[in-house]
């Protein structure tokens, strides 16, 4: 008898926005672009501020709002076509979802999406037709980056989330820490992680622990914490090294209180072949001994 879950007709293929709600949006975007150095593109009637890095319309969406942390996550999907299949799908399975209005979608920059609510109420859309522009992007500051990396959420029953993904969504584990601490998910793409499924501790004030952005180069990283030093001292994390993804990272933490992340040295993986791993809890954070936690004393 096959007692797995069945598997979802459609295939993420990418980690494609992040919207973080914002409280205090012009003094987080102008934090976003002069001290983490990524361009705030435009800025539309209702102060939503769209941030981008690499060719597409944006990866990083802040939304005005009365409170602190993620709007929403939204996944990419190949076509028109797959996301009526998911959203089928969805349905037969009993899944609640709702459609993107036109609205929605000309905010969001797609052409259409669905979203459904994690198992602690955070919004994940299934979209398709991103708006992609495809010219160079301006970096303000000496350093530039790839593309969006990941999002790290802090959850009250992380095992609950990680199903969600797994089985509603399709991701596939790539690690995880002790026996159900933390859970690292791929998609398509092959990033070790897209989604970092976090335990959400004592010191936790709202479900974004950090997103993150890739940078082409070990030099940008230093680049950036250095000048980050300089910029914001008393917000700016020691550089680490994460065993499970193999990135060298620094973070900055944002006027909102969640970690903003600069990493280079992703780790991919084959989702055909590739094997899970369980870390040991005291082991996971950093390769050198450190935590990207540690406070930093100014050299």
């Amino acid at each position: 008898m096959d007692l797995s879950p069945a598997t979802p007709p459609f295939t993420v293929r990418e980690l494609l926005h992040v919207g973080v709600a914002s409280s205090q949006p012009e003094a987080l975007a102008a934090f976003i672009e002069r001290v983490l150095g990524l361009p705030v593109a435009e800025r539309a009637a209702d102060g939503t501020a769209y941030v981008r890095c690499d060719g597409y319309d944006h990866r990083l969406a802040i939304v005005p709002s009365h409170r602190i942390g993620l709007a929403y996550i939204d996944l990419l999907l190949a076509d028109d076509w797959e996301l009526e299949r998911a959203a089928a799908w969805l349905a037969e399975q009993g899944v609640p979802y709702r459609e993107g209005t036109r609205a929605e979608c000309v905010a969001r920059r797609v052409a259409g999406f669905v979203e459904v609510a994690d198992p602690e109420g955070r919004a994940v859309a299934l979209c398709y037709g991103p708006l992609w522009q495809g010219t160079r992007v301006a970096f303000p500051r000496a350093w530039s980056a790839l593309g969006l990396g990941h999002v790290g959420l802090k959850c009250r029953e992380p095992r609950s989330v990680y199903r969600f993904y797994r089985d509603v969504l399709g991701f596939r584990l790539s690690d995880q820490v002790g026996m159900e601490s933390a859970y690292f998910v791929h998609c398509a793409d092959a990033k070790h992680h897209s989604v970092a499924i976090l335990p959400w501790g004592p010191a936790a004030r709202h479900e974004l622990d950090h997103v993150m952005f890739e940078v082409p180069a070990l030099d940008d990283v230093m680049l950036a914490y250095y000048a980050l030093l300089a910029e914001a001292p008393d917000r700016t994390q020691r550089p680490v090294r994460h065993p499970p993804s193999n990135t060298i990272s620094v973070y900055v933490i944002g006027p909102d209180g969640y970690r903003l992340e600069l990493g280079f040295g992703h780790r991919r993986v084959d989702p055909a072949t590739h094997v899970a791993r369980t870390l040991a809890p005291a082991s996971f954070a950093d390769y050198w001994g450190g935590r990207a936690t540690d406070p930093v004393q100014a050299p």
